[in-house]
This record gives structure tokens, sequence and C-alpha cells, in this order.
């Protein structure tokens, strides 16, 4: 396992410390120097200028040192920050500082540095791993059985109620009602596999293969899975793609199709192969892909039934007379109780996905009883990979790799998982990743309040509490866990949290709140009757005031969301270590790396990216609206393969990655024009009620 990192001075190992920022450094209890990764700099100056020039000279008055990297073991210069006239060492490889306490000293008390505070963090030291406590920790996982008939029962009574509500105002019989239910769950279970084929093998390369055509290792574990677990050997198919894939569909057991990619093969070891096809088959053995195509179609059913009474109201707006006023109120009615239940079957749909999850890495962890190789492909996949052998960023195969993009282990779902960022920095030959890294991006799934509103809406629980269940999983069987993230929350986030909700609520706020002004104003009150009282253009002027409002609040909310000054050299390693982001809160970033792929692996339509620099790889959303397929489909190739510099916005929503800026290589360039198109939608809207009067009225 890597080890932590040592101070340059006293070699003693050093301690981390959390800032202000909510971002890790690492510091020597003894000596009090201080050690700062590629980019880490920047969170702490507001010497915009100091900075850039430093990321494009290098430091000033440099000299040779006999010292070693604490990180990477790479030889070490020391010189000076422009601006600064004291030295500092830096290494030539993943271009770390190390801060003797004087230096250091003179920065902190600098007005261009921030106070940073000590970290309140209980740190893990694995030798308190050694002996397995007497008592073991349980994983609070629902019961499957008890879930799975709890949310039918009530998916399915949700759903006869509403069908019952509905053919008392349509005056629709029992029987048609009943028949149609009963249609839509046939058609969904047994065409649904079928309609998965065709589109693997149309936009996924997939070709089925034989049993002794598969791998060695695969095949032997393949068998020997299905036979200790009465499973019959499901059907196999291989995705021509180097990113790794897993997912099984079909309408029972005896017809499950198990699909791999070739790159689970290619990025994974033997054993964190057969983890993850465990955990594959262990949605076959818990019916899985039966149950979710199941409860799925609840909601499929109930959005149609919003929709078929959204269209009948729609009609009656042509009608007139005492028909349209006797018909309009109960498809109103309907309408809305239709698309509340949809609401809440969706979320249930979305908790039974999660827990299913829980329970094939469960399966998994105890069918192969190597829970820590679950793990570690688990966090290759989720987190990203980058390759244990050092390769040199000059070289051409460098960028070359097979790794492209990486895909989170998913069941009935093959949509891409954004979920890319550094899993290896400093690593020793022969290791995957090192921890403490993973344990960085572990912080921002368990503290941030973001994650959790995002886990409700996804169909896997977070990548941080999965990894803790299946340490539990391994400290219940004894063993000792590859990663235990125990570490106390220095401070709450929640104000953050509720700062980002207001500015992301901030358009509708200023929308709403014109409208009850101007009613109170007018002293109307809040009287829903008024409507039809008011004159067209009383009404259009009203339109517009919301409207003016409303984008007065996006131009501030884009703003905030946007922020601006110099896009600053980061690493992936160093934004990794943010707590404190989200879709809202974000930081302007430039990376340097390669363009490893697409962000969708072999989709042509897919206009994100990929980009690996020396610490890690991370995912870019590049979206210019309606360019952005002709962006994938005619600019893209000329970035694949090719060493970029990019700019762009730091977020995180829950994966991390660039909202890009500009891409630019030695011979071309893009850019991005999100941020324009909101601005200029912005300016358009504001300055509608002053059009209209100049050239309407």
């Amino acid at each position: 396992m890597p080890e932590k990192v040592r101070c340059l001075k006293c070699f003693n190992r050093m301690e981390e410390v959390l800032t202000r920022k909510g971002v890790l450094i690492d510091t020597c209890s003894h000596c009090k120097g201080v050690w700062l990764d590629q980019g880490e700099l920047n969170f702490f100056t507001k010497d915009k200028k100091s900075i850039r020039e430093y990321a494009i000279k290098g430091l000033e008055k440099i000299q040779e040192t006999n010292s070693k990297c604490p990180k990477c073991n790479s030889k070490m210069q020391s010189g000076c920050i422009p601006s600064y006239s004291f030295q500092v060492e830096e290494c030539l490889s993943c271009r770390g500082i190390f801060f003797d306490a004087h230096e250091f000293k003179k920065l902190n008390g600098s007005k261009n540095f921030q106070t940073i505070s000590k970290d309140s963090s209980d740190l893990v030291n694995r030798s308190t791993l050694k002996h397995i406590p007497s008592s073991i920790p349980k994983v609070k996982t629902p019961s499957l059985f008890l879930t799975m008939c709890t949310v039918c029962v009530s998916l399915y009574g949700l759903l006869f109620a509403v069908f019952v509500f509905l053919m008392e105002i349509f005056n629709f019989s029992l029987l048609t009602g009943s028949l149609g239910f009963l249609v839509i769950i046939l058609f969904q279970f047994y065409f649904s596999p079928i309609i998965l084929d065709l589109q693997l093998k149309f936009f996924g390369s997939l070709y089925w293969i034989y049993l002794e055509n598969l791998p060695p290792h695969f095949k032997k574990s393949l068998i020997k899975l299905c036979k200790e677990n009465r499973l019959p050997l499901p059907k196999v198919g291989i995705i021509r793609d180097g990113s790794p894939q897993a997912y099984t569909y079909g309408r029972t057991p005896y017809s499950a199709r198990l699909v791999f990619s070739e790159g689970i093969f290619e990025l994974l070891d033997e054993e964190e192969v057969e983890a993850v096809l465990a955990h594959e088959l262990g949605h076959i053995k818990h019916w899985d892909f039966v149950v979710m195509t199941v409860v799925k179609v609840v909601p499929l059913i109930l959005y149609n039934l919003y929709r078929i009474c959204k269209d009948s109201l729609s009609r009656l707006k042509n009608t007139s007379g005492k028909e349209k006023n006797s018909g309009a109120a109960p498809i109103a009615v309907a309408m809305v109780v239709a698309y509340i239940a949809y609401f809440i079957a969706e979320y249930l749909v979305l908790f039974v996905s999660r827990v299913r999850e829980y329970y094939a890495d469960r399966f998994s962890c105890f069918a192969t009883k190597k829970p820590n190789k679950l793990l570690t492909a688990l966090v290759k996949i989720s987190y990203g990979l980058l390759a244990s052998r050092p390769q040199k960023d000059t070289e051409k195969d460098s960028y070359e790799s097979k790794v492209k993009t990486f895909e989170s282990l998913n069941i009935m779902n093959i949509s891409r998982s954004k979920q890319i960022a550094l899993v290896h920095q400093g690593a020793k030959q022969g290791d995957t990743f090192n921890p403490e890294s993973i344990k960085e991006c572990m912080r921002w799934d368990l503290w941030n309040p973001w994650a959790f509103y995002y886990e409700l809406h996804s169909t896997h629980p977070l990548t941080a509490k999965r990894i803790n269940a299946i340490s539990a999983y391994a400290i219940s069987m004894k063993q000792k866990p590859y990663l235990l993230f125990n570490k106390e929350k220095p401070e709450s986030y929640w104000d953050d949290f509720f700062v980002d909700i207001f500015f992301l609520l901030l358009p509708y706020i200023l929308g709403f709140g014109s409208l009850i002004f101007w009613l109170f104003y007018n002293n109307h009150g809040l009287n829903l009757n008024l409507i039809e009282e008011l004159t067209d253009s009383t009404i259009i002027n009203l339109f517009l005031l919301f409207v003016f409002w409303f984008s007065l609040g996006a131009f501030i909310r884009v703003r905030k969301s946007y922020p601006g000054g110099d896009f600053l050299p980061y690493s992936t390693a160093s934004l990794l270590k943010l707590i404190k982001i989200s879709p809202v809160r974000s930081y302007p970033v430039t990376l340097n790396g390669y363009i490893l792929g697409r962000g969708d692996a072999g989709n042509i339509f897919s206009e994100d990216m990929v980009l690996r620099d020396q610490t890690g790889m991370i995912f870019l959303n590049h979206e210019p609206f309606g360019f952005n397929v002709l962006f994938a489909l005619f600019r893209y190739k000329k970035f694949q393969g090719k060493k970029v510099s990019i700019t762009g916005w730091y977020r995180r929503s829950p994966a991390p990655y660039v909202e890009v800026n500009k891409v630019t290589t030695s011979d071309t360039s893009t850019r991005a024009y999100t941020y324009h198109y909101k601005i200029a939608f912005c300016i358009i809207g504001m300055a509608a009620p002053f059009l209209y009067r100049f050239f309407i009225q």
C-alpha cells in the first residue's frame, strides 16, 4: 500500500490538514513543513498574476537539489515563486511543492493567502485494522423480500386507485381498463429484452460468444459461481469497447443475458473480473431485471395517463359553453392526480433499484469470499483508473491507452456514468490506486448535501456508500477491508447548500415575487378569480413583468455559477479534494492532458470527452446547445488522442466534471458557447418589456 507523504526535512510522516476551503493538504507536526500537490496553491492565493506567471514560466532562480519527491520519488529542484523571494522545493514530475516552516509562514501571513485551520478529522491508521474487532458491525440494508413486497403492493395499489378514478371520469368499464393495464405489462415484459438486444447490436457493437470461447479464468468463474448458486448458465455477450461495462437483462434467470465489454478484461485483474461477474449474477439470482421491469411499468403507465388527461384538457379549450365548463374541471383534477402518482412511483422505483444494488454487492462478496476485490473493481470503474505503471506524457502510447471512459455497474441501464476521477496518485509499482485519494473523493459523497440530493434521483447508491457497505461485509467475514472510511466531518456544509439552492431558485423567486407584489400593490391580494377580470393588455404586461424579473434572476444565477477571472492551472488530483463544490458553485480551471475518447464510449453522437493528465482522468462536458451533435460528428476526431489544453468550470453533480469553455491543441481549437447563450437569453428576457413597448405599442 502507498505510504503517507514524508517530510523532506525531518522524514516524519506528514498529517492531513483540512483547510477552510475543504481542501486537504499535508503538514509535518514536527518541523511544520507543508506539502501542496499540483494546483493546490491556487486555492490559497488571490494573487492571480503570480500564479499565472508561475504556471507558465515555473520557478525562478532554479537550483538542483538531492531531494526526492515524497509523493512519486522523482527528482526535485528548488527555486522562487514569482513575486516571492524565498526558496521552495518542487517535484519535476508531479509538480508538487514543499515549503519549510518559515517559508509557509511567510505565505500564510501574506494578505494574498488565506488562513488554514486544523482538521478535526479522525484519520484512520491502517495499522489499527490488524485486529478485527470482536463486535462485528452490521450493514443496515432493508430486507430484500420485505422491501420488494411493500414497494410492489404500494405501486400497483397506487396504479389501481388512479385507474378506478379515471374510469369514473371517462366512463371506462372495469374490463377495458384492466385489459389495457395487462397488455402494457405483457408488452413491456416480453419485448424489452428484444429491444435491448437490437439496441446493443446496432449501437454497442455487441456479439454473442460461445462458452468455450470465453477467457479461461472468466469461463471457470462463471461455471463455478452458477453451479454453487444453482443458476442456469446465462447467454454471454461481448461489446467491442475498451470502456469497462457490465450488466444483465432478460425475462427470467433462464433467459438472462450477461453482457461485458472488452474493457472489463483489459482493465481489471482476474479476481476483480470474478467479483464483477458475481455482482451481475447476484442480479440474476435475485430476479432483479424481472422485478425492475415489473415496477418500471407503473410510472410509465401513470405518465401516459397524465399525458392523456393533458391532451384531453387541451382539446376542450377548442370547445365553448357549458360543455367546456363541465368537462374541464374533473379532467384537470385527474391530470394532477396522475402526475402526483407518477412522481411518487418514480421515487419508489429508484429506491428499489438502489436496494438491489446493495444486495448484488453483498452476493458478490459472499459468493467469491473476496470483498476487497469487488471494492477495488468498483473504485476503478466508478471513480476512474490510472495505470499503475508510470507512463511519460511525451510518449504517443500514453494517450492511446485502451482506457477510455468508465461505466458504473448497471442493471437494465447502459447509460454512461460520468464518475471519472483520479484513483491513483504516487502509488508504488503493483498498486492500482492510492486509498487516501479514494477517501478524498468519498468525502464529497458522504458530506456534501448535494450528494444526497442526487442519490434520490439515481438508480445507484452513492459510490462511497457502496464502498462502506463492502468494507463492512469484509469485516463481517473476518477480513481486513482494503479501504475503510472513518473520518469525522469537520463542519456542516448545509449553509453552502442552502446558498446554492437560493441562487438556483432565484429566477422563480423574483418572477413570482414580482407578480405577488403587483397584486398587493394594486390592492387585489391573492384573488385567484382576478384573472377573469383582467384585460388582454394587462395580462400581457404581467407576463412581461414576470419575464423581466425571471431573466434578471437567471442572469444573477449564471454570473454566480460561472465565476469570472483567470482560468488558473490545476491538476485532477487537486480538484478532487474540493468538498465545497456543486453544480452551482464552480471553479474556473485550466487542465492539460490528452483526450482519451468520447464521454459516451462508441457513441458517434456524443460530444463529451474524457481528458487524462498526469494525475488522473476527468469528464469534459461539451454542450453548446443544438450544435453539440455537429461537433460530435465533424469536429471531435480532430481532438481524439491529441494533447490539449482546456479551460472551463469544474463542478460536481455528483461526478466530477469540467464544463468546457475552450479546447485547444497545437493546430486547432473549439469553444463551447453554453455560457454565452445563457447570458444572451437572459439579456433578451430583460429587454423584452422595453422591446414590446417600443415596437408593438
